[in-house]
């Protein structure tokens, strides 16, 4: 907790004010990093068309933001390592706000799915995950890079080539 007090210029009282303790400033700092996806993400997805490009701005704050986050700091991995049941269930939370934008991007494109089996709130829910995995997982940035532009080349295979830009 000193090290999170010095890192915000606050002192100890202040943050207790706010927070119990560690797990509550870290589930606090994952609401307000999902918060603040969510309405960057509500900000550039009307400018973007076509699939393609809302899944990059989709992506761009559901995976490359937060993994550019924690693989800068110094102690992302501690982060990551000291996630408990409350930190877990706080992300499964924003993950279900992130599915709701994907089945949101995916809805016009039902009709497509259909013929392979899906519907758009299992691939959706199919993206997310490969994502959310993808973010964990990858060897580095370029790495991740790569895993999402398969992910949307996925989905672009599956709804159509004329989804990619209209």
């Amino acid at each position: 907790m000193g090290q999170y007090c010095a890192g915000a210029g606050i002192s100890r009282q202040t943050l207790y004010k706010y927070f119990s303790d560690k797990d509550a400033v870290l589930r606090g700092a994952i609401g307000l990093f999902t918060q603040r996806a969510m309405q960057a993400i509500g900000a550039d997805l009307p400018a973007a068309e076509g699939v393609a490009a809302k899944l990059a701005v989709v992506f761009e704050h559901m995976a490359l933001a937060p993994y550019d986050i924690l693989s800068s700091s110094p102690h992302g991995a501690d982060v990551i390592v000291g996630m408990n049941a409350a930190s877990r269930a706080e992300i499964e939370d924003n993950d279900a706000a992130f599915q709701e934008i994907l089945e949101g991007v995916f809805a016009p494109y039902a009709p497509q799915l259909t013929p392979h089996g899906l519907t758009v709130a299992a691939l959706s829910e199919n993206v997310r995950l490969a994502v959310s995995a993808a973010k964990h997982e990858a060897a580095d940035r370029a790495h991740l890079d790569a895993l999402l532009k398969a992910q949307s080349a996925i989905v672009l295979a599956l709804v159509g080539k004329e989804a990619g830009a209209s």
